[in-house]
């Protein structure tokens, strides 16, 4: 099994484009998208668009960290790899 990648929180969208992977990346913008809706400065005509985007931001995180530990549940288990060395075993029919 393989081991999961350790995540940093990076400071700067810039930053995790720069030395993170896809996931990173978005979560970065996620958190920056959080910091404009919590901002009593944000204008109210802005807060739909924001706030759709972070939604569609976070099913794209959902699906990405899905996908990588579906990944990673999936083990290859020499037991049942046939090669001319293996034998033949009845039980396994």
């Amino acid at each position: 099994m393989t081991k999961k990648k350790d995540r940093v929180d990076y400071a700067s969208i810039s930053a995790a484009v720069a030395h993170g992977d896809r996931l990173d990346e978005l979560r970065a913008i996620h958190r920056r998208l959080a910091k404009v809706m919590d901002d009593p400065k944000t204008l109210a005509r802005d807060i739909a668009s924001v706030s759709r985007r972070q939604l569609e931001v976070s099913r794209e995180i959902a699906e990405m960290v899905a996908e990588l530990d579906a990944a990673e549940e999936v083990e290859v288990s020499n037991d049942n790899v046939v090669n001319a060395e293996s034998t033949f075993r009845p039980e396994a029919i």
